[in-house]
C-alpha cells in the first residue's frame, strides 16, 4: 500500500508551498515531544508538546519490494532531561516509555497563539 498524498490535503499543501516548515512530533506513551512547544493538532485534537527533543529523529528503514514490506529498524532520539514545568522527563515516564509513533507536522497543523 502506497502513501497517497490526496488523502492528506493539508500535508500536501504544506510540502508544495514556497516555504516548508516541518516539525518532528514524537509520541511516547501519553506524551507528545517536539523540538518546540508550539501547540499542534493531532487527529483533530490540540496538543502542547514538551519541547525536550534536541534534534530531528534519525530513522533507519528498509523496503522489500518483492514481499512489499516496509520496516523501520531503528529510531534515534536525543531528549533533554532538564526540568520542564518543574518535572524532569525521566520522572514523568519512569521505566514505562515506548515509542508509539514519530510524525512530521506541517505548518497547517501548527496552532497560532
Amino acid at each position: 500500500m502506497s502513501l497517497q498524498l490526496s488523502n492528506f490535503p493539508k500535508f500536501r499543501a504544506d510540502i508544495q508551498s514556497k516555504e516548508t516548515q516541518l516539525v518532528p512530533l514524537v509520541v511516547l506513551d501519553d506524551y507528545y515531544i517536539s523540538t518546540n512547544s508550539q501547540a499542534v493538532t493531532v487527529d483533530g485534537e490540540a496538543v502542547a508538546p514538551l519541547p525536550i527533543l534536541l534534534n530531528v529523529p534519525s530513522l533507519k528503514e528498509s523496503i522489500d519490494i518483492d514481499k512489499r514490506n516496509f520496516r523501520i529498524s531503528s529510531v534515534t532520539l536525543q531528549l533533554s532531561n532538564f526540568t520542564y514545568d518543574n518535572v524532569r522527563f525521566s520522572d514523568r515516564v519512569g521505566n514505562n516509555s515506548l515509542i508509539k509513533n514519530v510524525r512530521f507536522i506541517g505548518q497547517a497543523h501548527l496552532l497560532l497563539q
